[in-house]
């Protein structure tokens, strides 16, 4: 708080903050103990240091003499691993894949096109069917092909499979 005096034409300051000083200390040995409390508490951190741990997938593996890039330390290249390992395993080959089926053969069976298809009609992408690219093509066309012959609809699925979602939601 500060107060200001004027006495016949003679002005004086003073200041109540020496009262509200609660430290009584001199400022030398108030540095002191700080810096020997900064000290301590530095101490102590080293001493409970906490362990760090690094998780395996996280560290980049490289064989003797391999060349590297910054980029084989960051995230995107992990996810990028990721996506192609998912590419390459053996769970991802399709089912016309796997029974050796050409899909441009079942545009006249608008229930099984009709698994490859969203609830709005619209073709479902590659990484939903798990199909190959080749067969994602023939699948496209051959629903194509059914819906310009009037097998199968072009704002939704077949009517036989959207009834037991209906009935299921309830």
């Amino acid at each position: 708080m500060i107060s200001i005096k004027s006495n016949l034409g003679k002005r004086s300051i003073s200041t109540t903050r020496p009262l509200l000083n609660l430290n009584p200390e001199k400022p030398a040995s108030y540095l002191a103990n700080t810096i020997q409390k900064s000290q301590e508490l530095k101490q102590s951190l080293i001493n409970n240091k906490p362990k760090v741990e690094i998780i395996n997938h996280l560290i980049p593996r490289f064989s003797k003499g391999q060349i590297y890039d910054p980029f084989d330390f960051s995230i995107a290249k992990i996810n990028l691993e990721r996506k192609f390992a998912k590419q390459d395993s053996k769970n991802n080959i399709g089912i016309f894949d796997r029974k050796r089926l050409n899909p441009l053969n079942f545009y006249t069976n608008p229930i099984e096109l009709s698994k490859y298809l969203t609830t709005t009609g619209r073709i479902q992408p590659r990484d939903v069917t798990k199909l190959s690219v080749k067969n994602q093509k023939r699948l496209a066309k051959a629903v194509k092909r059914a819906r310009s012959v009037g097998f199968l609809s072009s704002v939704h699925r077949d009517v036989s499979l959207l009834l037991p979602e209906i009935t299921h939601k309830k």
